[in-house]
């Protein structure tokens, strides 16, 4: 009986539990070498294009319009007459001007042989000379008033603006029409005070377009302010494009890339492997078939790379 009740007993007691450790998982990754590289360490900044000449353009008579021969959109030369204003007065003024120039000088040219026969004495040959002047001062005086009725573009540009009809009566150094000069273009970028000193005047510099990223242009810079932005802490820098292509127009806006520095041996990973963590940058390094984290500094950063100063040396994976 004992031997039964020790066989029923052991058959009721439970197996015990067998738990199996799962294993681990393996995750697939990608590794990279640091091998010191050069690299060019360059910032895009935005830009926007602006006509070399804004020229709006004022009647210097006032008077009633009786001819334009331009539109907007209408490209223009130097010196091409746009606009005129009604000058019949200062015709009239001319022509006076004219005639009492004319009787002026028949005078003058008598008393001159006078004069040689010692017939007329110094005073009354000067009084002629000067009624001969103020005639010739007058006459040049209203063809002056006449060239002012008629408007003629400062430069070689196109028509952007015109606010004036045919027929209506303007007043003096009223705005009539704006010119503005495509040949060539400018570029004005603010350039922050830790880069201002990679430009420098002659500087090529390359610039793109959000509408055309793969088409590059070229500007070379023409100015850069002495004194900067307070408020933002950059200089204003202007690039000069000549010959630029037709798709640019002023008012567009561009980016510009500025090389601040060329570095033969950088420490360079991709922006992709560094994680911020707590205001720090760490990366993960392999040791040991592991990987670890590891916090680095940044110095720069290149597109889609990071320039470090610390935490990863040659060799690194």
């Amino acid at each position: 009986l004992v031997v039964v009740a020790i066989v029923v007993m052991s058959r009721l007691k439970p197996p015990e539990e067998v738990v199996e450790e799962a294993p681990e998982k393996a995750v697939l990754v990608r590794a990279q070498v640091v091998v010191p590289r050069a690299i060019d360490d360059t910032v895009v900044l935005p830009g926007w294009v602006e006509a070399d000449v804004s020229a709006t353009l004022a009647v210097e008579k006032g008077g009633r319009v009786t001819e334009v021969t331009v539109d907007r959109g209408d490209a223009v030369t130097k010196g091409q007459g746009l606009l005129r204003i009604d000058g019949r007065h200062w015709e009239v003024l001319k022509k006076q001007a004219s005639i009492e120039l004319a009787d002026a000088e028949r005078d003058l040219s008598r008393w001159e042989k006078l004069k040689g026969e010692g017939a007329v004495s110094t005073s009354d040959f000067e009084a002629i000379q000067h009624r001969r002047n103020m005639a010739a001062v007058a006459a040049e005086e209203a063809a002056v008033h006449i060239s002012q009725c008629e408007l003629t573009s400062p430069i070689d540009g196109v028509v952007d603006a015109r606010y004036v009809e045919l027929g209506e009566y303007v007043s003096e150094a009223q705005s009539v029409l704006k010119v503005v000069s495509l040949d060539p273009l400018n570029v004005v970028v603010n350039v922050p005070e830790r880069d201002v000193h990679a430009v420098k005047v002659g500087t090529v510099l390359r610039l793109s377009t959000t509408t055309q990223p793969d088409v590059t242009f070229e500007g070379c810079v023409s100015f850069v302010a002495v004194a900067g932005d307070v408020q933002a802490n950059t200089f204003a820098v202007e690039l000069s494009m000549e010959n630029p292509p037709e798709t640019l127009k002023p008012g567009m806006i561009v980016d510009v890339e500025l090389c601040r520095s060329a570095r033969e041996k950088a420490v360079v990973v991709p922006f992709s492997a560094v994680v911020p963590k707590r205001g720090e940058h760490i990366v993960f390094v392999v040791e040991d078939e592991r990987t670890v984290l590891r916090v680095v500094q940044i110095d720069s950063i290149v597109g889609q790379d990071v320039v470090l100063t610390s935490g990863r040396s040659e060799g690194d994976v």
